[in-house]
């Protein structure tokens, strides 16, 4: 009762904050965001049209490349106020009468290459203000030199020639000479030709040339330019005047001062105007005094990068390793790494596009294609990169928190309209919207945090910006929640199993490349890491209690209210569109969700789903018990001690390459001076293998009692072993009968390895005696085949029965232990009991094999005859 009560409780609260951070974003970000001062009047293509108009009605001809405009700002004085007075107060006094007339946001028109081949030194800017009246030129010395331009009308409004009554050859021949004079031409004779043309026009001045075109005349061309540019209404007042030769090109460089106030600053105008009457440029600065730099986190990128290295390196290990041991689902990891191989090139593309010219002169179809193949690879990597993420996260998540994959296991299922659905929709509104909420209070309340002024503007950038914005913001946050929650956090339960070590890890890791993927541009760093860190954590807390899916959805929500805000924050912004789009899909995401909460299908009603490798990795664990069984067994079909016989000391041991195994041996009583040997390798190895030996085994101990001769037993055997194995199995075997008041062993070899005796004194002898393996032939076949022999075993003799286990043994250089191998060591430690002789053996063996992969079975006996043994 109580813990329902509490659940109510939390997911009430969760969306109140929705609501209450709805509020704020939208009520306080204005008061804060420095461009909400801005009033936009002309679009982007209006923009460059008025200020085209404006130069070709000055005669400044823009040059033929193609325009593009962007928003511009004062950066520097919008945060100088900041930093001094507050951002409440900057945007109060610049909406105030007295100021409202800066541009302190402004269109900044600038040409772009159409091709390649373009020459950035003939590049021409201007600046217009948000209502189109031109407030700043820059025209290069390149362009200028090439078009020779004038403006007739003003030179002859400056030089007082009337509207009628004057030679028009002679004003023509004035320009001319103006022209000749601005371009660095031989001054003297300008002089002679610029004085003369003066004195014919009747035109009074003095007697210099440069006096000709110096002093009034330059100022009266500079303010007929003034007057007709947005700073007429600042009261400007002549200041200085210098006279420069730069470039092929003399001009002179205006100074203008105004008592005019901007916020407590007065701004300084330069103007400069050819002779032949043109305005080369027109900049106003602002002399805000010393501004204080923008305060770095200096470990922060050290910090940064290091953990993208780390990260990089540990999350390839974890992905190897789970690839191992088969723990990785595949399915939901191909639909997050197909949807983000196509996404991120779509993305890149739209940001491309309006860079291609595709007009006829100029469309590059080799440059086109090298893009598109660029885009093919970009794709490709990121989808390899996504899937082994999304691959990771999956497997970590669901070994160690599998809850939190609930919705998501119903959602890449197609399963939609159910209550659990439908609750994480409403839940990320509501997170996403406190989260908006919780940044702009933040920046609020922390103290020299400021927006710095800029202005940026996606559909500046992009073509179909609003999708592209979506896009990008899809695709951030599925990098942030699959790494930082999915991954990270998972991690840190597995190491921990604390889980309130999770807000902790997300404030740290939010502070360090939060503000790398939002694009917002605050001043000091140091707190813009401690609001990120802020806001981690506080999601951190909240994916303590919310699924993946939620998470997701609700980070996607908070950026996409951040990313927008330059779409409603200033009138007519060219951002609308991704802002109007944002929130229409919040508003299918808020009917969704209550839709689905209304109609859907309880959780209780819903299939769980279980991973492909689950199912698999519990299908090989019932196996592995099966054959774990399989071994006990097995193991109980070997002897567990040696048959005591006076006067013989005997050992024996299998160690198979599986759980299971086809070696076999085995001692027989016979009486109290008999037994019955065997040592016999079954074709192949593992369970089938097993099954045979164990076959074998029964006709043996059913068999031995009764037939005393090896070979007879052995023909029997293979007649039974013919009639039920599979065709193409066969056994090799060596069985006998040892007599220990005799020491004589008789014994039959069906194509087994042959035994080693070593006798007292050192010599050896291999015994291979004629003989064809259990299940290769049939009948007499076998018999004539197969002979059975006698061995007598003298005081101190050692007989050694083995598997190819032991002789072909290899090590990593691929060379075998060899019957050398056994000869020399059995020859060096004969005179030891047969037990210790049998470890000597195996440890030899194993130490030769190393580190190389056990290939087969490996068996041995040791008899050794020795009187003071068993008495």
């Amino acid at each position: 009762m109580f813990l329902n009560t509490f659940k109510r409780f939390r997911d009430l609260l969760i969306i109140v904050l929705g609501i209450v951070g709805l509020f704020w974003f939208f009520y306080d970000l204005p008061s804060l965001e420095p461009l909400s001062i801005a009033r936009l009047e002309l679009t982007r293509e209006e923009a460059v049209a008025k200020g085209d108009s404006i130069l070709q009605a000055w005669n400044l001809l823009p040059t033929q490349g193609r325009k593009e405009a962007d928003i511009s700002s004062f950066s520097n004085l919008i945060r100088s106020v900041q930093q001094k007075e507050g951002t409440r107060s900057f945007i109060e006094n610049a909406q105030s009468e007295d100021n409202k007339a800066f541009p302190f946001y402004f269109w900044k028109v600038r040409e772009v290459p159409e091709s390649s081949r373009f020459n950035p030194a003939l590049a021409q800017a201007y600046s217009l203000s948000l209502k189109g009246e031109l407030f700043g030129i820059d025209t290069p010395s390149e362009v200028l030199k090439a078009s020779n331009p004038f403006n007739k009308e003003l030179i002859k409004k400056v030089f007082g020639i009337g509207s009628s009554g004057y030679n028009e050859t002679l004003v023509d021949s004035l320009i001319a000479e103006l022209i000749e004079f601005q371009n660095s031409g031989n001054q003297a004779r300008t002089y002679f030709n610029i004085q003369k043309i003066v004195n014919e026009l009747g035109i009074q001045r003095s007697a210099s040339a440069r006096s000709v075109v110096n002093e009034r005349y330059v100022w009266d061309m500079a303010r007929f330019y003034l007057n007709e540019s947005m700073w007429n209404a600042f009261d400007f007042e002549a200041d200085s005047l210098e006279y420069v030769e730069e470039g092929g090109l003399r001009y002179a460089r205006l100074f203008w001062k105004t008592d005019t106030d901007i916020i407590g600053q007065q701004p300084t105008l330069i103007t400069e105007i050819l002779p032949a009457g043109i305005l080369k440029k027109m900049e106003a600065t602002i002399d805000v005094g010393a501004v204080a730099k923008k305060k770095d986190f200096q470990i922060k990128e050290t910090l940064f990068l290091a953990l993208i290295l780390f990260f990089g390196l540990w999350v390839l290990t974890v992905f190897y390793l789970r690839i191992k041991a088969g723990a990785i689902d595949t399915k939901p990891a191909f639909i997050i790494a197909i949807l983000a191989g196509l996404l991120l090139p779509v993305y890149l593309a739209l940001n491309i596009w309006p860079s291609i010219s595709v007009s006829n002169n100029d469309f590059d179809t080799a440059m086109l294609f090298d893009q598109l193949f660029v885009l093919g690879i970009v794709g490709a990597i990121s989808a390899i990169g996504f899937f082994v993420l999304t691959a990771v996260s999956d497997s970590i998540c669901r070994q160690y928190w599998p809850e939190k994959l609930k919705s998501w296991d119903l959602l890449r299922r197609g399963l939609f309209n159910n209550k659990p659905v439908g609750w994480s929709l409403v839940y990320a509104l509501c997170i996403g919207a406190s989260l908006a909420g919780l940044w702009v209070l933040l920046i609020r309340l922390l103290p020299d945090l400021f927006f710095e002024g800029w202005a940026t503007f996606i559909s500046h950038d992009f073509v179909f910006s609003s999708v592209a914005n979506l896009v990008y913001n899809l695709l951030i946050s599925l990098l942030v929640v699959i790494i930082v929650y999915m991954i990270f956090s998972n991690q840190v339960i597995a190491l921990t199993q604390k889980k309130w070590l999770i807000p902790i890890i997300s404030g740290i890791i939010f502070g360090l490349v939060l503000d790398e993927v939002l694009r917002i541009d605050l001043t000091d760093s140091t707190q813009t890491f401690i609001l990120n860190a802020l806001l981690g954590a506080f999601f951190g807390l909240l994916y303590l209690r919310y699924d993946f899916v939620t998470i997701l959805l609700g980070f996607f929500v908070f950026f996409g209210f951040v990313t927008t805000k330059n779409g409603w924050i200033i009138d007519q912004s060219p951002d609308a569109n991704s802002f109007y789009l944002f929130i229409t899909l919040l508003t299918v995401f808020a009917a969704s969700g209550i839709l689905f909460i209304k109609r859907g299908s309880e959780r209780k009603e819903l299939p769980d789903y279980v991973p492909e490798y689950i199912e698999v990795q519990a299908k090989e664990q019932r196996v592995q018990q099966e054959l774990d069984i399989a071994q006990k067994v097995q193991k109980t079909f070997l002897p567990t001690q040696m048959k005591s016989l006076p006067g013989i000391d005997m050992a024996g041991c299998c160690i198979p390459a599986q759980e299971t195994g086809g070696d076999y041996y085995d001692m027989i009583s016979l009486g109290e001076n008999r037994t019955a040997l065997a040592i016999g390798d079954v074709s192949g190895k593992g369970i089938q293998a097993a099954f045979y030996m164990t076959f074998v085994k029964g006709v043996l101990h059913s068999l031995s009692p009764l037939i005393l001769s090896p070979l007879e037993l052995l023909n029997q055997l293979n007649r039974l072993f013919n009639e039920n194995a599979t065709r193409g199995t066969f056994i090799s075997m060596i069985y006998g009968v040892l007599e220990a008041d005799k020491r004589i062993f008789t014994f039959a070899r069906a194509g087994h390895n042959p035994m080693l005796l070593m006798k007292a004194d050192g010599t050896s002898q291999w015994l291979q005696t004629k003989g064809i393996g259990i299940g290769v032939a049939k009948g007499q076949s076998f018999i004539r085949g197969t002979i059975e022999s006698e061995l007598k075993l003298e005081e101190g003799d050692v007989l050694v029965l083995y598997t190819d286990g032991i002789t072909e043994m290899l090590n990593i250089s691929n060379q075998f232990y060899g019957e050398e191998g056994l000869e020399e060591l059995v020859r060096k430690v004969r005179k030891k009991n047969s037990s210790t002789i049998l470890d000597i053996i195996i440890q030899d063996v194993t130490e030769f094999k190393g580190v190389a992969k056990q290939h087969d079975d490996m068996t041995l006996v040791v008899i050794k005859a020795d009187t003071s043994a068993n008495q």
